[in-house]
Order: structure tokens, then sequence, then C-alpha cells
């Protein structure tokens, strides 16, 4: 899969940006499914009578006293780490804000000021109740609520499942999708194969095998690289890059070329509408300027809230190579990967950075450099 949900045991603020980068994508998608939307609807009733039953018991009461006037509480830091990023997700899809940071540094990263801050909780948080609350509560109370919480995680489960149905089908249709924005954009090849020959033009289909290397390898996250494009022409590898990272921002020095990105793009969005394919999401922000200009560097800042540092992806047609070698040697974050298109047998090395390609350029065309 492309958009492939975190591990259980990555970082829960990771776990959050995936949630919240693919709420942003497809919430549209997700909420106009109908088993979805009726299973969310479901769900939220089946969540309130679980808890008006715990309120009824005096669950709830027993807990605030335990928390607030024992010490103790169930929601210990570490619990969020039983999350999944699908779960989370679920959350946004229920109208649900997820935190920024820990409220309590002893508590779980969901709780804050008035409880936890998710509707749709992992089943230990929903059935954990101590010795003491089983003890003092009659055992019909218990069993009714038992009942009723049965029934808000079967149909948690059924969303869980539903979600990640969408998701795959989301991810096969984003496949098609490259695939025929690399051709769209092949077909009208500008330099070698087309006119302009003063131009260049990336080989989009060539570049996609690449990228399928990248994922594969760890250097490019879908949904959490930042990608920066230095001498971005029309802008057609930042918008086959927009499906696939955080932000695809690109630079091109010549203005006349630049302009060439909106006629083209509308173009591409009506044959991927009319075709029912996914359009470019929002992601794509082009400046025109010199990509070692300081200046434009920090109106990229300002305007996208992105410095130079914080990118992982780079990439390039051989164009002025050298001297963006030399400024993601000085500039970048550590580990950040620098793609050089238009190479062939001689493959340069740059000081400052590793080459990751010694042998060959991938895809014969594409040579790979890493700042250590």
């Amino acid at each position: 899969m492309i958009f492939q949900e975190p591990p259980l045991d990555h970082p829960v603020e990771e776990k959050i940006q995936w949630a919240r980068h693919y709420y942003q994508l497809f919430k549209d998608f997700l909420l106009r499914d109908e088993a979805v939307h009726a299973l969310l609807n479901q769900f939220e009733k089946a969540a309130r009578l679980s808890r008006e039953a715990m309120e009824a018991a005096g669950i709830m009461d027993e807990c605030r006293v335990c928390e607030e006037d024992e010490g103790g509480s169930c929601c210990g830091a570490g619990l969020e780490n039983k999350y999944s990023a699908v779960l989370l997700l679920t959350n946004l899809l229920l109208g649900r804000q997820l935190p920024e940071k820990r409220f309590d540094p002893k508590g779980c990263f969901f709780l804050g000021r008035t409880g936890c801050s998710l509707l749709a909780r992992h089943v230990i948080c929903v059935n954990y109740l101590c010795k003491k609350i089983i003890d003092g509560i009659p055992s019909n109370v218990i069993a009714d609520l038992r009942e009723k919480e049965g029934t808000e995680l079967q149909i948690l489960f059924r969303i869980h499942e539903r979600i990640k149905d969408q998701l795959r089908a989301i991810d096969e249709k984003t496949k098609r999708t490259i695939e025929a924005v690399a051709r769209f954009y092949d077909h009208k090849m500008v330099g070698h194969l087309g006119p302009l020959g003063f131009r260049r033009s990336t080989d989009l289909t060539r570049l996609v095998e690449c990228l399928c290397h990248l994922i594969h390898q760890g250097f490019l996250l879908p949904g959490k690289s930042l990608f920066l494009d230095m001498g971005c022409g029309d802008g057609r590898v930042n918008v086959l890059l927009s499906y696939l990272v955080q932000s695809s921002i690109g630079i091109e020095l010549d203005e006349w070329t630049l302009d060439e990105y909106i006629p083209l793009k509308k173009e591409l969005d009506d044959l991927l509408q009319g075709r029912s394919l996914l359009i470019p999401p929002d992601n794509i922000h082009l400046f025109h300027g010199d990509s070692l200009d300081k200046g434009l560097q920090e109106t990229i800042l300002k305007k996208t809230g992105l410095g130079f540092h914080d990118f992982h992806l780079f990439y390039t047609y051989l164009t002025m190579h050298e001297e963006f070698a030399a400024l993601i040697a000085q500039k970048a974050r550590k580990g950040a990967v620098f793609m050089v298109y238009g190479l062939d047998k001689i493959i340069p090395r740059f000081k400052g950075l590793t080459l990751l390609t010694p042998d060959k350029p991938l895809a014969g065309v594409i040579a790979l450099y890493q700042k250590p």
C-alpha cells in the first residue's frame, strides 16, 4: 500500500499526524460512504448509552473521587500507545479534536482537563473497571453496562474495518491516478522528446519507478514527507508528488514557464474528474524566483511555515546541481535526500552528501544523495 498506516508501536504524535493528514485528504470520500456514515451515527448513539449507564451506576463519580481525592487514575501515561492511527482517524470523523501535546505529564496523551478527549476509545479504556467499583455495584447493573459496552465496541470494530477497506480502495485509486498523471504530462514532454529543446521535462513514468524505491527504503514517507523541487518548470513533478507528501513546494526561475502550471493543471483536473480519479490535493505551492535566494526562502517560510531545514526531499533536473548540493549539505536537515534527475553513466559526488546510488542511477536517470 502507498498509504501505509503507522505501526502500533510508533510514537503517538506520528499516528496523530497520519490521522490528520488523511482526514484532510479523504474526509469527504469517507463521510459520503453510506456504510461509514450510518455506522458513525450508530456508534454515537451506542457510546452515549454506555456513558449514561456508567453515570447512572455512579461509576463516573467514583472515578472522579479516585483521581481528585485519592491520587489514582486508570488513564496513565503510555495508554495512548495502544491507539491505532485508524482509530484516531475515526475520532476525527466523529468531530473530535486530537490534542497537540500531553496535558498531564503522568496521564494518557488524550486525557484533558475535563477527561478523555476521544469518543471512539480502545477496548481497554471502554471495558476496564477496578475491583473497588466491581465490588461496590450490583452484578445486574454491571451486566447491563457490559451489554451496552459490547454494542459500542462491536459497532466501532465495524467502523474500523470499513474505513480500512475504503482506504485500500483509495490506495488503488491513487495508484491509478498517479499513473494517469504521469502519462498526461509525459505526452506533453518538452526538451529531448518535444519542442523547446532548451528546456527539459522529467519523464514522470520513470520517476514513478524511483518513488516506489524511495517509499520502500523509507526515504519517502507518504503523508509525512515535505518536498521541494528547485527548478520546478511547469510544476509537473510537484503535482505528481502532491499525492504522496504532506506539502509539495516548487521554485522556478523562469516566470513564463511557471505560468504554464495553471492551464496544464486545469486540463489535468478535467481529465481526472472525467475518469473518476483523484484530483491533486491542495498542498501544492509554487514560487517564482531563485532557489538560492535567502529572501525567497524567507517568503516560503512566511507563506507555508516551512523553512529550508524542514524539507525531507529535494529535487532538481541536473541544472545547478552542484550549487543546490552545497546548499543542502549546509542547510538541510540530517537525513534529507537530494534527487538529481538526468544522470547517466557519470554520477557526480558532492561534498557533505553521501551517494546512495553509486553503481547506476535509479531507472537509469536519477541519482540519490543523503545528508549524513
